[in-house]
């Protein structure tokens, strides 16, 4: 997804990105060193890609849903954008375009004023690529 991104056949010149992943049974820190471990090989030369891990309050919003959110639209997934396990395969998932509404609320809560509605368990960190 981030080669379409940056590949040539972009609408804009040069996007950013950002990743940002729940906590879950794994601390932050090791979520973050997972993920500079694993995007710095993949990540396409001379670009770079802002992480953060975020916590769940208790009592507020659930971090559940997987989004792609931009300027010009944003995305929802119910289930993720993993690859399936073999035993696995015949599930499926729905992608769902979010009105404007949705999106100026998600890009609220994730992009914006993400440590307003969630905590900021670990970075931002910048992660470049390697190759």
């Amino acid at each position: 997804m981030l080669g379409e991104l940056w590949g040539p056949e972009r609408c804009v010149a040069v996007p950013s990105a950002q990743l940002v992943i729940a906590e879950n049974s794994r601390s932050a820190s090791w979520l973050l060193g997972e993920c500079e471990k694993r995007l710095t090989v993949i990540l396409p030369r001379g670009r770079s890609l802002l992480v953060t891990v975020l916590r769940q309050r208790t009592g507020g919003e659930k971090i559940h849903n997987r989004y792609i959110l931009t300027l010009l639209a944003g995305l929802s997934f119910g289930t993720g954008l993993d690859v399936a396990d073999p035993d696995e395969a015949g599930q499926s998932d729905d992608l769902c375009r979010l009105s404007s509404e949705q999106l100026l609320h998600r890009w609220g809560q994730y992009v914006s004023a993400r440590g307003s509605c969630f905590d900021i368990a670990a970075g931002p960190l910048l992660i470049s690529s390697s190759r």
